[in-house]
This record gives C-alpha cells, sequence and structure tokens, in this order.
C-alpha cells in the first residue's frame, strides 16, 4: 500500500506554497492548504518543516501558534519529528474562518515560519455521514460523560483490538486488509471506539522490540531508544481511516511492566509527551499507562511516577484530550489502595480527568461491572467512569453470548459513562497464519471471533441508548425492590439482582437479568403521571410497546415479562404528560 501523501507547506519568502499535496487526516477529498482551498472544522493538516541541524526525537525544537482570525482564539503546538531533519505541526481546526500560524525555534530552519488555513463549517451531510465533525471528544460540563466538542453528548462504546497497529491487522496492499475488515465489521455493529495500542508488545509479551506494523518495529534499536518514524506513519494511517469511519480511539501510552519493564520513568515520559505531540489532534481518550501497577514492580516506579506522566501528559495536551490511567484487574499484587481494578488512586490527581476499570477476566467477576461502576460515579470531584475493559468473551464459556451481553447493561445502568467489549482472538488478533503471540485455549482466529454472539449483540445496546437522553441518566437500583426486599448489588455468585437508572419523574429504564421470572419487581418512590411502558428485548434489539397508563401510587410493579419470561430483558417507563 503505498503511503498517502503529506501536506508540506513550505515557507517561500513568506509566501505560503502547496509543493506536494496534503496529509489531510479526516478528509480524503481534501487538495490544498492555500488561501484559496479551504478544508473542514476539525479535520487534520501537517505543517512539515526541516531543520538546519539534527535533534532528538524528543527535543520538540519549534513550537506554534496558530490564531483564529476572527475571534483571537489560540491553539499553541510543539512539532513532533518525523525523520531526517523533518518537524510537523500537526493542526486541527476548532473553528471556521482564517487561521493564521507564526513558529519559534532555536534553528533557523524552523522559526518564523508563518501561513494561514481557512476553515469551513461542516455541512450537514458531513455531519449526517462522519460524527468526528461535531468535534472531538471531551468531558460534559458536569462531568458525568463525553460530549463532542459541539456539546453532542458521545455514547462510548468500545471494542478491544490491542494489536491493531501490527502486521497481522494490516493495511493491505489497496486498502482490503484484515484492519479494513475489522473496523467495517466494529461500525456496523455500533461500536463508536477501538480500545487499541500504540504500540504492542511493550511490557505486556516478551517480544525483544515490541511488534511491527508495515513500517517496522517502534524503535530502530530499543535498547537505544531510537524512534522509527516509519511505524508511527503507519499508524497515522490507521488513526486516518478510524477518524473517516467516525470513530475514535481509547489508547494506553503503553505497558511499562507486566512481563518486563519496558523503560526507566525519564524515557516514559518522554515517549508520553511524542505520543500525545504526534496524535493529540485525533480524536479520542488517552491513557498514561496500560495496567499500571505492574510497573511498581517490575520498574521500581512508585505513586508519584505516573503523576509526573500524567502531568507531562496534560503539559503537551494542546487539543484537550481526555487522559486517564488504564488499571490491572489483579486485587492481590499491589499496595492495597491499588488493588481496586480502577484508576480510583489517583482521582483527586488534578492532571487524570476520569476514571477507567478492568473488572476482571474471570466469571466471578462479572458483578465488578456494576459494583466498580457505582463506586467511582459516587466520588468526588465528580469525573466521568469508564468501564475499559470487561470479562472477554470467549468460546469455552457456555454462557458467553449472555455473560457479554450482561455487562454493558449493568455498567451504564450503574453510572458508567462508557464500556469497552472484549473477545478472545480479537483482543490480540489471533491469526494461526501469523503466529507473533501463540493462540491459547481461548482464541479463536480474529475472523471467527468477531462474529461472537455477543459481540454482535453490541448493536442492540447502541440501538437502545441512541434511543432516548441517555447522558441525563442516574443510577438509581436502590429505587427497586425485589418481592418487597431491597435490591441487593450483584455479587461473585449471584448476578441476577436487576438494575435500574432514571432521569426522575420522566424515564426509568430497568434491566432484569436472567432467573427473575418468578420475582416480583416494582419501582418504588416513583413520580406520578401518565406513562408509557414497553419491554426491549436485548438479544435482539426488539421493543414492545405497552398500553399508556396512570400512575397515582408512589409503587410500580412492573408488568409480565414477555415470552421467554426468563431471560434478560429490559423495562421502559415514559412519562407521556
Amino acid at each position: 500500500m503505498e503511503l498517502k501523501k503529506e501536506l508540506q507547506l513550505f515557507i517561500v519568502l513568506g509566501i505560503l506554497t502547496v509543493f506536494s499535496g496534503v496529509h489531510c487526516a479526516s478528509a480524503r477529498n481534501f487538495s490544498g492548504g492555500s488561501d484559496e482551498t479551504p478544508f473542514t472544522v476539525f479535520e487534520i493538516a501537517d505543517v512539515v518543516l526541516t531543520a538546519e541541524k539534527s535533534y532528538e526525537w524528543f527535543d520538540f525544537p519549534v513550537e506554534a501558534t496558530f490564531i483564529h482570525s476572527e475571534t483571537g482564539n489560540k491553539i499553541r503546538l510543539k512539532g513532533f519529528w518525523d525523520g531526517e531533519n523533518n518537524w510537523v505541526l500537526r493542526f486541527s481546526p476548532t473553528l471556521a474562518g482564517e487561521w493564521v500560524y507564526s513558529t519559534e525555534s532555536a534553528d533557523s530552519g524552523l522559526d518564523k515560519k508563518e501561513g494561514k488555513f481557512f476553515a469551513e463549517t461542516p455541512t450537514p451531510d458531513q455531519l449526517a455521514y462522519n460524527p468526528n465533525y461535531h468535534g472531538r471528544i471531551e468531558i460534559s460540563e458536569n462531568g458525568r460523560y463525553f460530549v463532542y466538542s459541539d456539546g453532542t453528548p458521545f455514547f462510548l462504546l468500545g471494542d478491544t483490538d490491542w494489536a491493531n497497529n501490527t502486521l497481522r491487522c494490516g493495511l493491505g496492499e489497496d486498502g482490503d486488509g484484515p484492519f479494513f475488515q475489522y473496523l467495517q465489521d466494529r461500525k456496523s455493529k455500533g461500536f463508536t471506539t477501538i480500545l487499541m495500542k500504540f504500540m504492542r508488545g511493550t511490557g505486556d509479551t516478551q517480544d525483544i522490540d515490541c511488534q511491527e506494523n508495515e513500517g517496522g518495529f517502534p524503535f530502530n534499536t530499543l535498547a537505544e531508544k531510537k524512534l522509527n518514524p516509519e511505524f508511527f506513519k503507519y499508524l497515522d494511517l490507521r488513526m486516518d481511516e478510524i477518524w473517516n469511519a467516525g470513530l475514535v480511539t481509547a489508547m494506553p501510552a503503553a505497558w511499562f511492566g507486566k512481563r518486563k519493564c519496558f523503560m526507566e520513568l525519564e524515557w516514559a515520559k518522554r515517549l508520553v509527551a511524542y505520543l500525545m505531540t504526534r496524535y493529540g489532534a485525533y480524536s479520542g481518550l488517552f491513557a498514561a499507562g496500560g495496567e499500571y501497577q505492574y510497573a511498581f514492580r517490575d520498574c521500581g516506579w512508585d505513586f508519584d511516577s505516573y503523576n509526573q506522566i500524567g502531568e507531562v501528559a496534560q503539559r503537551h495536551n494542546s487539543y484537550n484530550k481526555p487522559i486517564s490511567l488504564h488499571p490491572s484487574s489483579n486485587i492481590t499484587r499491589f499496595p492495597e489502595n491499588h488493588n481496586t481494578q480502577s484508576s480510583r488512586a489517583y482521582h483527586n490527581s488534578s492532571w487524570l480527568d476520569h476514571n477507567w476499570i478492568q473488572s476482571g477476566q474471570r466469571v466471578t467477576e462479572l458483578f465488578n461491572a456494576a459494583g466498580r461502576s457505582l463506586e467511582l460515579y459516587a466520588l468526588t470531584p465528580v469525573k466521568p467512569v469508564f468501564l475499559s475493559e470487561g470479562y472477554y468473551e470467549r468460546y469455552m464459556d457456555t454462557l458467553h453470548v449472555y455473560h457479554s451481553r450482561w455487562q454493558p447493561w449493568s455498567a451504564l445502568l450503574n453510572g458508567s459513562a462508557g464500556y469497552g467489549y472484549g473477545a478472545w482472538g480479537v483482543w490480540q488478533f489471533s491469526d494461526p497464519f501469523h503466529p507473533v503471540e501463540k493462540m491459547t485455549d481461548f482464541s479463536l482466529p480474529w475472523w471467527e471471533a468477531i462474529a461472537y454472539g455477543g459481540g454482535s449483540q453490541m448493536e442492540y445496546v447502541r440501538r437502545f441508548f441512541d434511543k432516548y437522553e441517555w447522558w441525563k441518566l442516574v443510577p438509581g437500583r436502590h429505587f427497586l425492590r425485589v418481592n418487597g426486599d431491597e435490591n441487593i448489588l450483584p455479587t461473585d455468585i449471584d448476578i441476577t439482582p436487576p438494575h435500574m437508572a432514571l432521569i426522575p419523574g420522566e424515564l426509568y429504564v430497568c434491566y432484569i437479568p436472567r432467573e427473575n421470572s418468578s420475582n416480583a419487581i416494582e419501582i418504588t418512590e416513583i413520580q406520578y403521571g401518565k406513562y408509557k411502558g414497553c419491554w426491549y428485548n436485548p438479544r435482539s434489539g426488539v421493543f414492545i410497546n405497552l398500553d399508556t397508563e396512570e400512575i397515582k401510587e408512589p409503587e410500580f410493579a412492573l408488568p409480565d415479562r414477555p415470552a421467554p419470561e426468563d431471560e434478560d430483558w429490559v423495562f421502559v417507563l415514559q412519562l407521556v404528560q
């Protein structure tokens, strides 16, 4: 596959000239960066500059200020190294109109370069085709969920493909590789986010030099920390295509420990600075580390180490990308306050603006999807909760479809603002013909695992929540009574308790797990009014409407479930008057 052209804006005697076309990371038909050729707000363009001298990849010898002419709004950017003496300013306009920029550097080849861009407002067709034209992912004003830059709520439904940036998840010769097959499948099933790694095989595998993509390995020599720019150019292509598909990414910087120590703290900070500078313009979430606790054991880091990394990430966060920390699910190997299957230990750190959860890879840990979500939702200050990694679907679990379905409903109705699905065979992109990583007893080849029933039913989760103002829901399981008793949380041996979230007095959403057919479930403290009820089948995505009913008592008994009564169902009660 031929690398697409990059936007190279050379400044000759102060005149902006386009020499080699464009790299517009979000619009393949963008063909210029001059005054006469505008592009669209939130698309991405690269300004490529050539230094007189050579620098290390972590030096950042050039900075630029982009100013919106009409409002005076500014975006301050550092340039990232892109091979030889090339340094790139990755710009993405946040407002329509003229933007002018100028550079500052001690290098004469990088200093005092000027130019301008014209950005247009997205058209209705663009917004309908690609939600990324609503802007980058940010945190809502109330701190509970994620939104696009224009305030449109973002429903975070992720799929896990940690090996997305590897040869076995390849781009192919003509855009026909496994990467594109995977991306199209996940988009068709309603996923909005890809959980992926910048580099597979850092501290989380025994690979000596990580795993390669079409451009080679991420470091030409890992021991000497010599970055390979060709590797990152092929990651750029993947990021572009994900943007074009209307999806975003959620990406940990690296696994700095687990199987080995990947790199020392100072190098980790340099790497995070580079990744944030190069990929900050792309929409999505960033985690300062993967399964962060292992670096305590394997690298000798301590609590302050990740505070240092997180602060570096924020200092290089020109586009206000949400930043968190990806946790391990292990609850026995680490210091007590880090045995929480979440980023909770850093909740009060100023650099962390939302929380991630990994609920566990055993059936007996399913219950954490509800409990951990509710636990982090209750923390102050308020920050969004993302169950980033649940129990992975696997064929050896005879109830794998149900268990995969149970988790998002339980997490989302107990305070999570997003859910990350995963499947064995997909998360590591297993391919027996490309056995970089051994297939395990849990794994099918990716092209079979991608068709798992649980993954397919994520579409019905998305279909349901798209119908309602889900961002206004608050956890309300305590308003449910089961056979007249308090509604308890699920446990390691009992995941039958129902879940509920509500918009008080307007909307009540109850998820009723299996094995509740003989139980009488009621909503308490309901506000009086005329309500329309319906059942939703989470296995098929079908609504079954019920008659409108006027409620005059504070308790409301759920009506009989449709057949099959002992399956899981979702009940909705919505105010009509």
